[in-house]
């Protein structure tokens, strides 16, 4: 469990590091913005994130608990 968690911990990292990486300036300008957005606002950002994320690894561990069904859970997916 631990390795899969920081394994999970550093895809994160990467992937949170390629648009600084790529686009510095706007990195910058983007975070200039997010100090203007409402808290309210970016809680509710957040809270939608996640909710996408639990649901993309809910149907993740369902494809790997019944590889059976696989065009149906595909087919999930993508109408995420």
């Amino acid at each position: 469990m631990w390795h899969d968690l920081g394994t999970a911990l550093c895809l994160v990292l990467i992937i949170e590091g390629i648009v600084p990486f790529l686009y510095p300036n706007r990195w910058k300008e983007m975070a200039t913005r997010m100090a203007d957005v409402s808290a309210s606002a970016m809680r509710i950002g957040g809270f939608i994130s996640m909710l996408v994320g639990t649901l993309l690894l809910v149907l993740s561990l369902i494809h790997i608990s019944e590889p059976t069904r696989l065009l149906s859970i595909w087919y999930a997916v993508f109408c995420v």
